[in-house]
């Protein structure tokens, strides 16, 4: 059965949780629409290429641009309403390149959403190769492979990057619709991960510091239960506690041990003269001037 101590202190810390989850939420809604331009990378040797995914990604249409198939999909209601995403382009023409760009941007804690990365880019890595060296530099990078020839079936790249919900697969030619949709989709899906890391790192710091402040009680609680309010010193119960053990031991050991019984004289004198503030605070001199003079094995 909990104490009354122990009982308001669980209800603050689910008062705490609680408020935590609904801020949480609140961000989770909001990740949504965050200001900050989602940054996009491309990887492909053909500029040609980088300036079409441009014209795609950095187009102020891009909004309407998925409003129409939208309509179509989910009837004249649409989904509700989401402010657009803001892209901000980057391009890295071989694999070092992209390596060094995402490395960068993770260091500068503005890393990349989504990465759109052809397949066969000779010379150097092939693009299997180039993803799991993004994935050492940023694990939560979102990934689009782009290529009309890979050489690979998706079994054989599950089998060299693993089973990923992180990757995509995007066939050359492509319409700029569908690049858009990856773009929008994998951006979104990034944020919200965010959110979520946000909130469990949250909930962690509040469980943490409850686990800590409710150890800090349960220990109060115990030196209240065995000390004297007052002075701080070891009230009857672990006096008793204590005397027992000094028996117990005396009389195995066959050793002796002192028990010395002190009183103050006039003390009712000072409480009568000076007050009961005078009295408590001459009790506690006395008791830290006995603690200061006796060892850490003794008691008083």
């Amino acid at each position: 059965m909990r104490t009354p101590v122990e009982t308001g202190f669980h209800a603050a810390v689910v008062y705490r949780i609680r408020a935590t989850l609904a801020r949480t939420a609140i961000q989770q809604r909001e990740c949504m629409n965050r200001p900050e331009a989602a940054r996009i990378l491309i990887v492909d040797e053909n500029r040609a290429i980088h300036d079409e995914y441009r014209k795609i990604l950095e187009s102020s249409e891009s909004d309407s641009a998925l409003t129409e198939p939208e309509r179509r999909l989910h009837g004249e209601a649409g989904w509700p309403p989401v402010s657009a995403l803001e892209f901000r382009v980057d391009s890295a023409y071989n694999r070092q390149e992209a390596l060094r760009l995402v490395e960068r941007a993770a260091g500068e804690q503005f890393p990349y959403c989504v990465a759109f990365v052809d397949m066969r880019m000779p010379p150097g890595w092939d693009g299997l190769e180039t993803i799991q060296w993004l994935w050492e530099a940023d694990p939560r990078l979102q990934v689009v492979i782009c290529s009309a020839h890979s050489g690979y079936n998706w079994k054989q790249i599950t089998e060299r990057l693993g089973p990923s919900h992180r990757l995509l697969l995007l066939k050359k030619p492509f319409e700029p619709i569908e690049a858009l949709q990856f773009a929008h989709a994998l951006t979104r899906k990034w944020r919200n991960e965010r959110a979520l890391r946000e909130q469990l790192d949250s909930l962690e710091r509040v469980v943490t510091a409850s686990t800590d402040g409710l150890e800090a009680a349960n220990r109060q609680l115990r030196h209240m239960a065995t000390h004297d309010a007052l002075t701080a010193l070891p009230n009857r119960l672990l006096f008793d506690d204590r005397l027992n053990q000094v028996i117990a031991h005396a009389s195995s050991a066959g050793e002796l041990f002192a028990l010395a019984v002190l009183d103050l004289d006039r003390f009712k004198l000072i409480n009568d003269s000076f007050g009961h503030r005078a009295g408590d605070e001459l009790l506690r001199e006395v008791a830290r001037r006995l603690t200061g003079t006796l060892r850490s094995v003794d008691t008083v």
